[in-house]
């Protein structure tokens, strides 16, 4: 298990999604990181995504502050998802969110 910190900034509002057979529910939101130390084509600092999972009681009443623009501290499990696209293999960094909190 390989546990992973991130600050980033929510790249769209986050979505609730209802497991079947659950008596939590999920909230599904990708964050942006930026890397200064790490240089896209243009010389820019690049961005990494993060898509995260967090897991909630039905009473929670935090999606709507979950919204575009919002600056987050993440914490929580890291996995990888990787797939065939039209550029090649891709990959995508996943977070299971154990503890979020507002960061700006």
């Amino acid at each position: 298990m390989i546990e992973l910190n991130a600050l980033g900034t929510l790249g769209a509002d986050a979505e609730l999604k209802t497991p079947k057979n659950s008596d939590k529910l999920v909230i599904e939101f990708n964050i942006a990181t930026r890397h200064p130390w790490q240089k896209d084509e243009q010389g820019k600092a690049a961005t990494i995504w993060v898509r995260c999972s967090y897991w909630i009681r039905p009473e929670s009443k935090i999606l709507q502050h979950l919204t575009k623009g919002t600056k987050l501290f993440v914490k929580g499990v890291r996995s990888a998802h990787a797939w065939n696209g039209d550029n090649g293999i891709r990959t995508q960094l996943q977070l299971n969110v154990k503890e979020l909190h507002f960061a700006g």
